[in-house]
């Protein structure tokens, strides 16, 4: 399997620094997830745990939540299993998710055969964090943060809703 583009490596080792977290996992394609191991045992993160090869998820449910997660290689699954597993850890298991796709750049491409589309990672609630040129693939990394999945709007409060404390007040 093909490393990881400088690139992509810097921009992770940069998210990492800035969410600084108390625990990480990495799950997923042994290779990408190993290859993220070293990467983090480079810059002395401690407690990382790794989860790859079969039944990812429920090794996962059993460890609680963690402060990032990052999913590498999920091409390699099916699609559905791969969707479940995104959305099971995002609610559940992760406060900052990040998810590593290879796709094609050319989508007429027979050799390689990548379902992933952005749509699907839209309706995960995910936003693209960047995407890397790998020789003839894309490797497109997803985030999904709480904090910015949905802005509350402004009139999201009080004023606009129903007070109980307005009840014998005011007639609606």
């Amino acid at each position: 399997m093909q490393k990881l583009p400088e690139e992509c490596i810097t921009q992770i080792q940069q998210l990492v620094d800035t969410i600084n977290p108390a625990s990480l996992l990495l799950g997923g394609d042994d290779d990408r997830a190993g290859e993220l191991a070293e990467i983090m045992a480079e810059k002395n993160i401690q407690n990382v745990t790794s989860v790859t090869g079969a039944n990812i998820y429920s090794r996962i449910c059993k460890l609680g939540v963690f402060d990032l997660v990052i999913l590498a290689g999920i091409e390699t699954i099916q699609k559905k299993a791969a969707m479940q597993l995104i959305g099971r850890i995002r609610d559940f298991h992760a406060r900052h998710l990040l998810v590593m796709v290879l796709t094609d750049r050319d989508q007429s491409s027979a050799e390689f055969a990548s379902y992933w589309q952005r749509q699907d990672f839209i309706a995960c609630g995910m936003r693209l964090f960047n995407k890397y040129p790998a020789g003839k693939h894309e490797l497109q990394i997803y985030r999904f943060e709480m904090s910015d999945y949905k802005v509350t709007p402004e009139w999201f409060n009080s004023k606009f809703w129903a007070n109980p404390e307005l009840f014998d007040k005011f007639r609606w």
